[in-house]
């Protein structure tokens, strides 16, 4: 088992998965919302197509970086072979469980809801035994996703009256908060080094406190958003906010001059998705905005999608020894995404007679970038570095 280079460290697995897995849904969803296919599951179409775009896909991501990032953290060795194995099969049986229409709607809750307790496990020894406060806050928030994933369960399952959607747009809002806070650790220290390497003499200086207050207020606007339907004068205000400090946050790293380098500027775009996230939903909530949808994928196609889209990339090179560049068919993938998140803001705002021509547009194109990003990088994460070096 150990000498299985796909269960050396759990970027290598899960982000193949999740790449394969976001193909695979989001046809499924594509096909159903026309009524081409019928999804072989007891949930509402609509409510599994949101849970495994966020449980599904975006956890495989966040568990297969956090796996690997803690390593890096903690000087310790990654989780791996046999321990790795059991989280992918509980990841898989979890997806397994959520397209079965015959297995009881409880059993399948509890086969799906094993992942992230099993993935906090894992990665609780290794951060408590270094002592990082700081990074233990991801056992927190991976903590919260296990609640929230838990809440979406029962409301299905009818034994709570919360609902489910509520729970799953606050877990969108989590998301967004995990790329906000790995963004202010990963973007600048990218930006900087890769536009050194070419030879641009950079320099990022930080506004004081601005990190600081932007977080806050962003945590803030999640927390009131639920408390208050996500909608209100207080909450819009509160968004506005949050999108005015994190374009300010975001201005700070230099973002006009990544345009040269596609590998460093797909993070920059995915983060200003969320600054137009926040905007959007700011205008929604005060009532001049009419479509929720169009927040809503802002934030998950745009600033989820693209940040995971240019994190995989560039993690998957670094970690197997490969040079940091911008291969040509991912240019093409991070195109062909922004693509996707343009295409349903369009049709959910301007061309709303062509709605569902641009779901069609949007999924497909979701599924030609992670398509690539599959083709391109499956032979890389599952043989050896090229270098010989371990993970």
């Amino acid at each position: 088992m150990k000498a299985l280079p796909v269960l050396s460290i759990g970027f290598r697995p899960f982000f193949l998965l999740a790449a394969l897995y976001a193909v695979l849904s989001i046809v499924l969803w594509v096909l159903t919302y026309t009524g081409a296919h019928a999804l072989p599951t007891l949930w509402n179409p609509v409510l599994w197509h949101g849970h495994e775009m966020i449980f599904g896909f975006t956890m495989a991501v966040v568990a297969g970086f956090l796996l690997t990032a803690s390593a890096n953290w903690t000087g310790q060795p990654p989780v791996r072979s046999w321990t790795l194995l059991g989280l992918v099969v509980l990841w898989m049986a979890g997806r397994a469980a959520m397209l079965s229409d015959f297995l009881p709607a409880h059993y399948a809750a509890i086969i799906e809801g094993a992942f992230l307790p099993a993935v906090i496990l894992s990665l609780a020894p290794m951060l408590i035994r270094a002592e990082q406060l700081r990074n233990m806050a991801f056992l927190v928030i991976l903590t919260l996703f296990t609640l929230l994933n838990i809440g979406i369960h029962l409301s299905v399952l009818g034994v709570i009256e919360t609902s489910a959607s509520n729970l799953l747009y606050l877990a969108v809002h989590v998301v967004i908060f995990l790329i906000a806070v790995i963004g202010g650790r990963v973007l600048p220290f990218f930006t900087r080094n890769g536009l050194t390497q070419r030879g641009h003499d950079i320099e990022i200086k930080a506004f004081p406190y601005i990190n600081e207050i932007s977080l806050s207020i962003l945590l803030v606007t999640c927390l009131y958003g639920y408390i208050s339907a996500f909608s209100g004068v207080v909450f819009g205000i509160l968004a506005l906010c949050t999108s005015a400090l994190h374009l300010a946050r975001l201005t700070q790293w230099k973002s006009h001059k990544t345009l040269s380098v596609p590998i460093i500027w797909i993070l920059h775009f995915g983060y200003f998705w969320l600054v137009l996230g926040f905007f959007l939903e700011g205008l929604y909530a005060l009532g001049v905005l009419v479509s929720f949808q169009a927040v809503l994928h802002t934030f998950t196609i745009g600033a989820i999608g693209t940040m995971i889209l240019g994190m995989m990339t560039r993690v998957c090179l670094g970690h197997t020894g490969r040079p940091i560049v911008s291969l040509k068919s991912m240019v093409i993938a991070y195109v062909l995404l922004q693509g996707a998140a343009l295409s349903r803001l369009i049709g959910e705002t301007v061309l709303v007679n062509y709605y569902t021509e641009s779901v069609q547009v949007s999924g497909y194109l979701w599924a030609a970038s992670f398509g690539l990003f599959a083709i391109r990088y499956a032979r890389m994460l599952l043989t050896k570095r090229p270098d010989g070096k371990s993970a």
